[in-house]
């Protein structure tokens, strides 16, 4: 069976949870919950080995935290607390990716996105305090290119419906701070003129990490939206493409215990 069917049909299912948790629940912030634990579901079930997902909070070695982000992908080497649908704290360090999940997307829900995505963006990478990778080579949070994703994990939003059209919805994001959210799609779009049901809005860096290419489109550098049938495929296929499968220069923990050392 092609990726692209296998996509589709579970599409089709995490649609059908959603349409599930509408018929069965009336408090809109329980069919959210829902939503989100279907989609952690999934994503464990599709990632590669190496990555684990749960939710939670990010701390860094100041001891700033973010508030608490839906889905939080991590590297295999960091420590699970608890059970994996139990929220729970994560180093800054290991975190692979962040994603918000929402039912129906629109202005003043990316405005209330942005401002949790704000919120992981103002932690500090240990590696960026030193300065350099493992291999020597400058690191910087500025950088649009693979040390970018590692000083600053990629953040995307996944709406299951939306109010925009993805051009309302890119244009909305290109007004937000650099970086601040990298991509959203939209699995189920209004007013497209594109004969398609789902559609994705991608800021590519400028830096070599660049899409020359992203699934069969030649693209340019800064916000691009797209149409297609297979709006998760091109969710899937970003996130897996811009994790940074990082090279640690020093261990994940290591920070964290010398400060508690310390304090205690």
């Amino acid at each position: 069976m092609p990726i692209r069917e296998i996509l589709t049909l579970q599409e089709k299912a995490l649609r059908s949870k959603l349409d599930l948790s509408r018929g069965s629940l009336r408090d809109s912030t329980s069919k959210g919950s829902q939503l989100e634990i279907a989609t952690r579901g999934w994503l464990r079930s599709v990632l590669p080995r190496g990555l684990w997902v749960g939710h939670g909070e990010i701390i860094d070695t100041n001891g700033f935290r973010c508030t608490q982000q839906d889905v939080i992908i991590a590297f295999d080497d960091h420590p699970r607390f608890f059970d994996e649908e139990i929220p729970q704290p994560f180093f800054f360090e290991g975190v692979a990716a962040v994603v918000e999940v929402k039912t129906t997307i629109n202005s003043s829900v990316l405005k209330n996105v942005a401002k949790k995505a704000s919120s992981v963006r103002k932690l500090q990478h240990q590696w960026v305090k030193l300065g350099i990778t493992k291999n020597g080579n400058k690191m910087s949070a500025d950088m649009p290119d693979q040390l970018a994703y590692t000083a600053a994990p990629p953040f995307a939003l996944l709406g299951f419906e939306s109010t925009m059209s993805a051009c309302e919805a890119t244009k909305a994001l290109s007004r937000l701070p650099s970086r601040l959210i990298d991509a959203a799609f939209l699995l189920k779009e209004p007013k497209s003129t594109a004969g398609s049901s789902s559609a994705w809005c991608v800021n590519y860096p400028n830096g070599s990490f660049r899409y020359q290419n992203f699934l069969g489109r030649q693209v340019a550098a800064g916000w691009n939206h797209d149409h297609g049938d297979f709006a998760l495929a091109a969710f899937l296929t970003w996130l897996v493409d811009t994790i940074n499968y990082r090279q640690m220069p020093r261990g994940l923990m290591e920070p964290y215990w010398s400060k508690a050392r310390k304090q205690a």
